[in-house]
């Protein structure tokens, strides 16, 4: 009896023994299991941090080459926009005519000028467009302009603009209007003179 209460016992503390160590092998198995997935829980954020810096890098690249091309488009079309306002805006939208009509009459003195288009003087007081008249009739009158050359103008003067009556010019002086403004190139009376000013000259080399 003695000799089987002692294997009783036996057999109950091994049992006990072994379920202690399945307990632990229980934790510690479901400890590594669960380090094992947050370990790669953390690798998988690595990588995915990686790749996000990487595709900014890219982005960013790409923007960067992108946005000078934007930037030089945009120039070249505010370039264009610009060359065509500049073709289409001459100096004035007036003719001597309409100068004349609104214009005092005045005597400049000062310098010739030309910007490629138009002539003009430069006085003490300002800069000054000339309408000198119709192209085939001042031509008729053997003037010849040029830039830096001395003058004296007396014309009708409306702002910057001058309706010239006659120019001084090297000693000699020349006449395109009467004192009121009629064109000399016109016959008639003062609308005879409104017709023939602005119906020629407009596209030569002087300003009607």
């Amino acid at each position: 009896m003695v000799g089987l209460g002692v294997g009783a016992v036996a057999l109950a503390l091994a049992g006990c023994t072994d379920t202690a160590r399945g307990e632990g092998n229980g934790q510690d198995g479901g400890q590594g299991y669960r380090g094992a997935r947050y370990a790669q829980t953390l690798e998988n954020q690595v990588q995915s941090a990686r790749g996000n810096g990487r595709g900014q890098q890219a982005l960013s690249a790409d923007e960067s080459a992108v946005e000078p091309t934007r930037g030089a488009l945009r120039g070249g079309s505010d370039a264009g926009r610009g060359g065509v306002r500049a073709a289409e805006e001459p100096a004035s939208e007036r003719t001597g005519r309409d100068v004349a009509d609104a214009g005092t009459l005045r005597t400049l003195s000062g310098t010739l000028a030309n910007d490629g288009t138009e002539w003009y003087l430069n006085a003490a007081d300002g800069r000054y467009l000339l309408h000198l008249g119709n192209t085939a009739y001042v031509e008729q009158t053997g003037l010849a302009l040029e830039a830096g050359d001395a003058a004296v103008v007396k014309g009708l003067v409306d702002a910057d603009e001058v309706s010239v009556v006659s120019l001084e010019i090297n000693g000699e002086t020349f006449t395109f209007r009467s004192m009121d403004g009629r064109p000399l190139w016109a016959g008639g009376g003062r609308g005879a003179g409104r017709g023939g000013g602005q119906g020629s000259g407009n596209g030569g080399g002087y300003r009607t």
